[in-house]
């Protein structure tokens, strides 16, 4: 549940200075969207942004299972950002 830097900024603008998401714009979304009854914080839904080189996990054995379903491939490698 990450993203690189590129991908999550087509999803929500992202502030330059901390390679997140723009806290500015998140308020205003969350305000906007309680008036009309959603309450849930845009930035609990939003995938976490990594960038270049930043660790996003590893394979589990679900995800090394459906990659090779001949078993060779192992769980817990890590894992980049997709982009």
């Amino acid at each position: 549940k990450v993203l690189g830097i590129g991908d999550a900024s087509g999803m929500f603008p992202i502030d330059v200075e901390t390679k997140e998401y723009r806290q500015d714009i998140a308020k205003t979304f969350n305000q906007l969207f309680s008036e009309m009854g959603y309450h849930q914080d845009i930035l609990e839904i939003l995938p976490k942004v990594v960038v270049a080189g930043e660790n996003a996990g590893y394979l589990t054995k679900t995800g090394a299972k459906l990659i090779d379903p001949n078993g060779q491939l192992e769980a817990g490698c890590p894992m980049c950002a997709p982009e």
